[in-house]
């Protein structure tokens, strides 16, 4: 038998064996009163309903134009929740001298919450912006360098 036989018939062999070999089911990960555990990131920017719709029935899949008018009817709502007036309320008092807590609240699905705000000692930072915190001093160096050799040069031309 040549080799590429010999590999074929122990390929086929190997496959055959795996395939026999029982796959375990996976748990879901639970709660502690036996629902399914679904905490984690949920991103709704999506025209998929979480449920299925009733009036869909047994169809399988949308059609393109079912898609695309599902697509406008979202950019639609978020344009419509867009331009609404955001009506904000906020509140709050002092929990202990080092903290207080914001009640804010806004017209989102999600209501108002309590917001316990720490007294932090150390300087604060935007994080977008903070690695320009440490080159705003070289900028601003050079810049005051800049400024002292013109105010130098303009002395040295007006004698």
């Amino acid at each position: 038998m040549s080799h590429r036989c010999l590999a074929a018939v122990f390929a086929l062999i190997a496959v055959l064996a795996l395939s026999a070999i029982p796959v375990t089911a996976q748990t879901a990960p639970q709660t502690s009163w036996g629902q399914p555990d679904l905490q984690g990131v949920w991103d709704f920017r999506t025209i998929t309903p979480m449920q299925r719709p009733e009036d869909l029935g047994d169809q399988e899949f949308l059609t393109e134009e079912e898609a695309a008018n599902l697509d406008q009817e979202a950019v639609d709502r978020d344009a419509r929740l867009w331009e609404q007036d955001a009506r904000r309320t906020e509140a709050g008092g002092r929990l202990a001298p080092t903290t207080i807590s914001g009640w804010t609240g806004a017209r989102k699905p999600s209501g108002p919450a309590s917001v316990p705000m720490v007294l932090n000692p150390e300087p604060i930072f935007e994080y977008a912006c903070h690695e320009g915190n440490y080159s705003m001093a070289v900028m601003l160096g050079g810049t005051r360098a800049a400024e002292a050799q013109a105010a130098a040069d303009a002395a040295t031309e007006s004698r």
